[in-house]
């Protein structure tokens, strides 16, 4: 197409008027049209022909879709060494002519660059099961709203919004009755995007795509604003319509900021920005803001006060059951011939997007087998490949875990729902039982969070790292409570005295850095309450690591019928 003649394409403006430059104007391709020589122009199939160009009463020829015969002349093109019978072979390896349709030509074209030829079925399958429930507004749900798994009050209020917007745009609902929005907190993986996707896939709602790097792509603050705008004036020309802002507490808070830092100035002006978009209800009548944040503690509270975002939800990872329907729309017919139950044990702990992404390995192991898919494969996608630890360091990681249990059960601080040890390490995941917040309820977390080196030290007598390391482990979580209780609650030996705000680096430090003393002490404290604990119960510490690194889980009755209350013997106090 002329770039001269029809101008650029802009996506905002799919239909452009073209713009034909006048007689002499010097138009470098208008020679083309005044010769009779045949011309070809490609356009998308559901793209309208340029009003110029329909002038010329072209002949439309639809090349149709891509098939296994033009991609058996395309391999044989890009690899000519390959022999005849090797590309028939793989040929037949590819999906069939009606799942080829469902891909976009770009991703094939993304398969066959690719050096190796055999891996060109197994790319091609991928892309068709990524493209199945492609909806019209680019985004890919795996299944309808109304059959999501794992999701709890997020999809019942999903579904809500979904309903009020189509009652006020029926006129059965005042515009004033509609929901003003969602707001999703969870880790990354637990189905928030996969929810915006769900409700895009809705009939008679259109969802426009939002988050703080795609309005901050053009650089400026006035660019970064302007995007910002066209996204909220694309919603209400669609309305009704949702706006998705994904990772919105990229926006952070203000809280944060203190005048000198570079870029406050920007941040402020830009979350400043977002809470006027946000109140503007009237001027946004049919438009309902969906929002997702990894942290909602790291967002500014004025951009999830009531008003702006009437319900947030925290998204938690989908139990067995949840775990087992998720595995199972992502399989599709191969769920019949899978131990769905066994393989959402293997999976407690994980996301959503953790199943679907051992789903699609665990096809891909089974291609290069030529067979079906098995539960074998699925339970290996999901637990990782054999590490090839021996039997002590098996052990090792049953007993880390089942400590944290028996001493959170003796307690009464926490109740365990499974124990794990996998390639990946170990795992007891347990839900804290409500209580006040006092010191001495703080000091059965930090048990419990010590609770696994114990364990070690007791069946051992030594402990591996497996209590530190990172952000989320249970020397972190041990040390910020205690720094916490000295430095937030005024709780420790200095008496009532604040020094910073619960859970904050600030906190940490302070504590860290003149009160160590005292931080170690509560740690220590801490670790031999746990180890008696466990030297009173040593036996039944011994049975449950000996079964959890032999069938390398423990849940439901399996783990209640050990670790309960009246099977424990119970210190008669705690510090």
């Amino acid at each position: 197409m002329c770039r001269h003649c029809f101008g650029g394409f802009n996506p905002d403006n799919p239909q452009p008027t073209p713009v034909v430059p006048a007689a002499g104007a010097g138009c470098p391709e208008a020679g083309v049209l005044n010769r009779k020589d045949p011309a070809l122009f490609l356009v998308q199939p559901d793209a309208a022909i340029p009003g110029p160009l329909q002038g010329l009463q072209p002949e439309e020829i639809d090349l149709g879709a891509i098939d296994r015969e033009i991609l058996t002349v395309l391999m044989s093109i890009r690899h000519p060494a390959l022999a005849p019978d090797d590309v028939r072979r793989l040929t037949e390896a590819m999906p069939e002519d009606r799942d080829l349709e469902k891909v976009d030509p770009r991703e094939i074209l993304l398969a066959f660059r690719a050096s190796d030829p055999q891996q060109l079925p197994t790319a091609l399958h991928r892309y068709v099961e990524e493209a199945c429930g492609k909806n019209r507004h680019g985004l890919r749900s795996v299944v309808p709203l109304a059959e999501m798994a794992g999701l709890g009050a997020a999809k019942e209020a999903a579904l809500e919004i979904v309903s009020a917007l189509r009652d006020w745009k029926a006129g059965l609902l005042d515009w004033s009755a509609v929901p003003r929005g969602l707001l999703l907190a969870g880790e990354p993986g637990t189905g928030r995007t996969e929810l915006a996707r769900a409700m895009a896939g809705e009939a008679g709602i259109r969802m426009i795509e939002a988050s703080y790097s795609k309005w901050q792509q053009p650089g400026a603050l006035s660019r970064f604003l302007t995007a910002m705008d066209r996204s909220f004036e694309q919603a209400r020309a669609n309305a009704p319509a949702i706006i998705f802002i994904d990772e919105i507490d990229a926006f952070s808070s203000r809280r944060d900021a203190d005048a000198n830092g570079h870029n406050d100035s920007y941040d402020v002006k830009a979350i400043t920005a977002l809470l006027e978009q946000l109140d503007g209800m009237a001027a946004r009548e049919g438009v309902v803001i969906l929002g997702a944040c990894n942290r909602l503690d790291l967002l500014d509270p004025a951009i999830y006060r009531s008003g702006r975002f009437d319900t947030v939800i925290r998204i938690v990872h989908p139990g067995l059951e949840d775990l087992a329907a998720i595995l199972g729309q992502h399989l599709g017919d191969d769920g019949e011939l899978i131990n769905l139950t066994a393989c959402a044990a293997t999976a407690l702990g994980q996301t959503g997007a953790d199943c679907a992404a051992a789903v699609r390995k665990a096809r891909m192991s089974a291609r290069r087998s030529q067979r079906g898919i098995c539960t074998a494969d699925l339970r290996t996608a999901l637990a990782g490949e054999d590490p090839g630890y021996s039997a002590d360091d098996w052990l090792r990681l049953a007993v880390h875990e089942c400590g944290h249990a028996i001493v959170a059960t003796a307690l009464r601080a926490a109740k365990a729902d499974f124990l794990r040890v996998d390639a990946r390490g170990g795992i007891c995941r347990f839900r804290e039982l409500p209580a006040l917040e006092t010191a001495e309820q703080m000091h059965r977390m930090r048990c419990l969070n010590l609770a696994g080196q114990a364990a070690e030290q007791l069946m051992f007598g030594s402990f591996s790292s497996g209590s530190g390391g990172g952000a989320d482990s249970d020397l972190t979580l041990a040390t910020q409570s205690a720094a916490d209780q000295i430095a937030a609650f005024g709780l420790g030996s200095t008496g009532p005295v604040w020094f910073a705000p619960a859970g904050s680096n600030d906190a940490r430090q302070e504590a860290l850095n003149g009160l160590l003393p005292d931080v170690a002490g509560l740690l220590e404290a801490a670790r031999q309450d746990a180890l008696q604990i466990l030297t009173v119960n040593k036996d039944l510490l011994l049975r449950m690591a000996e079964e959890l690194a032999s069938e390398r889980i423990l849940f439901g009755s399996g783990l209640s019928g050990k670790s309960r209350p009246s099977s424990l013997r119970t210190m008669a106090s705690t510090r």
